[in-house]
């Protein structure tokens, strides 16, 4: 939905996103460098990121690098944030997926341990310093960064955790952070006004 535009509301499975306008054009036409970071590839991009699209980015960074892929992640963005001119950056972080004990040091001895508890540790891990890498020595004046996730998770013994046909409210339950440089604000504003 976010990089082709779609309206979510408005969909089956018959539609055909490509058909749409996506991030990347909208991002090329206003003046920005385009470039996509995907920590859970170390080749071609997954996400349904079709030979077309890919054509619309200036830049794709394959990052997967075992557990500390995202901080690997965070540190490449902060070069960008740092760098003179426009940039959108869209990063697909490697996160804590299931089975989550292999997303932490030492998760090998924790599979007796209660599935909320393995999630945790994960998230935590895999977040640690993140932020913190990421705007390090940055003027966050001038930069806005969305930050959400793809699916929550149904953590349950003995159940898949998403992306199942009987979904749970889990599921949906997802982060949404949105930093805003206070350069930004007033248009920001003015936009949302208008809406």
């Amino acid at each position: 939905a976010m990089r082709w535009g779609v309206n979510v509301d408005e969909i089956n499975a018959t539609t055909d996103l490509r058909t749409n306008s996506t991030i990347w054009a909208y991002a090329q036409k206003a003046g920005y460098r385009t470039l996509l970071i995907d920590g859970q590839v170390q080749g071609n991009p997954q996400n349904y990121v079709w030979p077309n699209e890919l054509s619309m980015i200036d830049d794709f960074k394959p990052s997967a690098a075992g557990l500390d892929t995202d901080l690997g992640i965070a540190k490449q963005l902060n070069a960008v944030l740092k760098s003179e001119g426009m940039d959108y950056v869209y990063v697909v972080l490697k996160g804590g997926h299931y089975q989550y004990t292999n997303n932490y040091p030492g998760g090998e001895k924790d599979v007796n341990l209660p599935l909320e508890e393995q999630y945790r540790k994960a998230v935590s891990y895999s977040k640690k310093d993140f932020m913190k890498t990421l705007f390090s020595e940055v003027d966050r004046n001038q930069v806005a960064v969305f930050y959400t996730s793809d699916h929550g998770q149904h953590i349950a013994s003995g159940k898949t955790p998403h992306c199942t046909e009987s979904p749970t409210a889990d599921e949906f339950s997802v982060p949404l952070v949105f930093f805003l440089g206070d350069a930004l604000r007033p248009e920001f504003s003015k936009h949302s006004e208008n809406s």
